[in-house]
């Protein structure tokens, strides 16, 4: 009765109400006992029954013993369950205000970096509030730790049994999360503190590649603490949880994970990258693919060389003209038929492997054949073509180049080096001149603005992202690790098959010209879905060649436009066009090109058909055809596909 009216108790309503329900319980019980009382015979020791035990006078006797004895158990366990009650009810009291405490420290930290892009003062404002969040949390697991068993067995709990139940691996989750982030920010503190220097915001790579390889141990701490969440989140089973921490793996812990991965595999893999690591200098083989003459990777190998990169530092690098780098005295694997039958080229040359559509397989190609001219193997290959110099000049700003009378920016540097192709009657007396000279001039000039610091870090970064998004930059790398990120972000050029329709069209001239500057292309396709048994795609690929001056197209033996004998723009776009669709996709029709046999390098009339091809990519199935349009006109080719039913 006292309960029922003490509202200024110690005990909170919750634990009030459970007290009076628990003896209400054992009230119950005692009754249920006196009403039950067991009705056996009293056996003497010769087995003979002496008095029942329903008469009335031996139960009476027996029920007062018993009852005795009943009311010194039942006020003795009250008295400790009560006890336990309070005790727990007051432990409990105590970790959910601790658990606010976290909760409020969390908000700050989250407050301090809620911005799209935090700035790296208000990152670095966040050591002190996480420290804080940090040592109130240990304070919560010390607490809360000797109760953690519980869990398991408490999943009847309404609402909240799933929590409980997890709270172990919850408790992991966000312990390791805390331990990492703590760990994290240590490392990267010497970093934030030289970007914030004297230098401003601009940081080079040499420094970068230092700060990072002295920062290793901590960031490797720091990767086996965030192991331990990844481990711990795999055991939840979030439909159990509540709502509120649902939506917390769902919609925080979730996305920032893999996150949390590729930042700590930035951080150590690029000390290994820029050769600061004890594994030594790295070399890597970069091509330049000029689209003017498009092939599927980005265009035409130009020019390669290698890049040596010791203590984050470019050693020499020089780049050649890709027709001096092959060794006829080596066994040269056999070309893809298409090369043969329409370039005569029977075997696969080092200027011709990015013939390969999957940018990883081309990469091996180029390494394997310039392993012929080359004394060194690389460590991995560095694809770029003229419109990631162009996006980077429009961020970085001009360069200036030897030789060159002005600067050299995004609206002029692909007339440059078009221009650049044609020798001076000065060059062409020299027996030096070389005609990629060019590319080694510009590649020079940028790497030394952007190695030297002259190029803010958030400004680089922006850019090779969007370069590597669009593919006007390909990168594959021999690290294991980095292998798994750039195929993680579709950066490494990888054909890969998705769930449901999807459709690539690729060209890949092979007119022995650079004529895709005045070529424009469109597509249309249409997927008629009215049958779902029997899905069908129509695809129209439409091709228009701006070329002036062309009155005939002679795939060999050319007639050069008058100043373009160094750089054919101006002729007739020879292509081989390929579509890639989901396996399974089968052709019905197609209307392709019919070319007269003098258009052709080895004089011969292509079957006019469709070619179903085998490209050994999981999941695609490749359709291709070879077409030419003459200059001043525009050229139509339509595919019809049965598409698989699971589109």
């Amino acid at each position: 009765d006292e309960l029922e009216v003490a509202p200024n108790s110690t005990l909170s309503d919750w634990h009030r109400k459970g007290l009076l329900r628990l003896l209400e319980m054992f009230l119950a019980r005692e009754n249920y006992l006196a009403k039950s009382m067991p009705k056996t015979a009293i056996i003497s020791q010769d087995g003979q029954p002496v008095v029942r035990a329903d008469d009335p006078l031996l139960l009476s006797e027996t029920r007062s013993q018993k009852s005795g004895k009943r009311r010194l158990i039942i006020p003795l366990l009250t008295l400790i369950l009560l006890g336990l009650i309070i005790i727990s009810g007051l432990k409990a009291w105590k970790i959910y205000n601790m658990a606010l405490l976290v909760l409020q420290d969390a908000a700050r930290v989250q407050e301090s970096v809620k911005a799209p892009t935090p700035s790296l003062e208000s990152v670095k404002s966040i050591g002190p509030e996480l420290s804080t969040l940090r040592q109130d949390f240990q304070l919560l697991k010390n607490e809360a730790g000797p109760f953690l068993w519980l869990g398991p067995w408490l999943g009847w709990v309404p609402v909240y049994g799933g929590d409980l139940s997890s709270i172990q691996d919850l408790m992991t989750v966000a312990d390791s999360l805390l331990a990492f982030a703590d760990t994290s920010y240590q490392a990267a503190l010497p970093l934030m503190e030289a970007v914030g220097g004297e230098n401003g915001t601009r940081l080079n790579p040499p420094i970068l590649a230092i700060l990072l390889k002295d920062a290793a141990p901590q960031f490797a701490e720091a990767q086996s603490k965030l192991d331990l969440a990844v481990e711990a989140r795999s055991h939840l089973a979030v439909d159990d949880l509540s709502p509120r921490v649902r939506d917390l793996i769902l919609n925080d812990v979730d996305p920032l994970l893999p996150l949390l991965q590729e930042g700590t595999t930035l951080a150590t893999e690029f000390p290994r990258l820029m050769g600061a690591s004890d594994e030594g200098p790295k070399t890597y083989l970069v091509l330049v693919q000029n689209e003017d003459e498009l092939r599927p990777t980005g265009g035409f190998i130009t020019a390669a060389g290698t890049v040596l990169v010791r203590d984050g530092r470019i050693g020499s690098i020089t780049f050649e003209n890709s027709g001096n780098l092959d060794d006829w005295t080596k066994p040269y694997p056999v070309a893809p038929w298409q090369l043969s039958q329409y370039m005569n080229s029977p075997v696969l040359i080092f200027r011709d492997t990015n013939w390969f559509t999957n940018y990883p397989t081309a990469a091996l190609y180029a390494e394997y054949l310039y392993s012929y001219v080359s004394d060194h193997s690389a460590d991995g290959v560095i694809a770029f073509d003229q419109q990631m110099l162009v996006d980077f000049l429009a961020v970085i700003g001009p360069i200036e180049l030897e030789g060159v009378p002005y600067p050299i920016n995004s609206s002029n540097v692909v007339a440059y080096m078009r221009a650049a192709k044609t020798p001076t009657a000065e060059e062409l007396a020299s027996p030096d001149w070389d005609s990629k000279a060019f590319i080694n001039k510009i590649s020079r000039a940028l790497i030394s603005k952007i190695f030297n610091g002259d190029v803010e870090w958030e400004q680089l970064s922006t850019l090779l992202i969007k370069a590597l998004d669009e593919h006007h930059l390909m990168i594959q790398l021999d690290s294991p690790r980095m292998t798994t990120f750039l195929a993680d972000h579709h950066w490494d050029g990888a054909v890969r098959s998705v769930d449901g329709d999807y459709l690539m069209v690729v060209d890949t001239n092979v007119g022995f010209n650079k004529t895709n500057a005045v070529v424009e292309s469109e597509l249309f396709y249409d997927v008629d879905l009215t049958n779902t048994s029997s899905p069908t795609g129509s695809l129209t690929v439409i091709h228009k060649n701006n070329a002036v001056g062309i009155t005939s197209c002679r795939h060999w033996n050319k007639v050069r436009v008058a100043g373009e004998k160094d750089y054919p723009i101006e002729d007739c776009y020879w292509n081989y066009l390929r579509v890639y669709k989901p396996e399974g996709t089968a052709l019905l029709g197609a209307i392709p090109q019919i070319l007269p046999a003098n258009w052709m390098i080895l004089n011969q009339s292509p079957p006019g058909e469709v070619d179903i091809l085998d490209e050994e990519i999981d999941g695609v199935q490749a359709f291709g055809t070879i077409q030419v349009v003459p200059g001043g006109q525009s050229l139509s080719v339509s595919f019809q596909f049965a598409l698989p039913i699971n589109v």
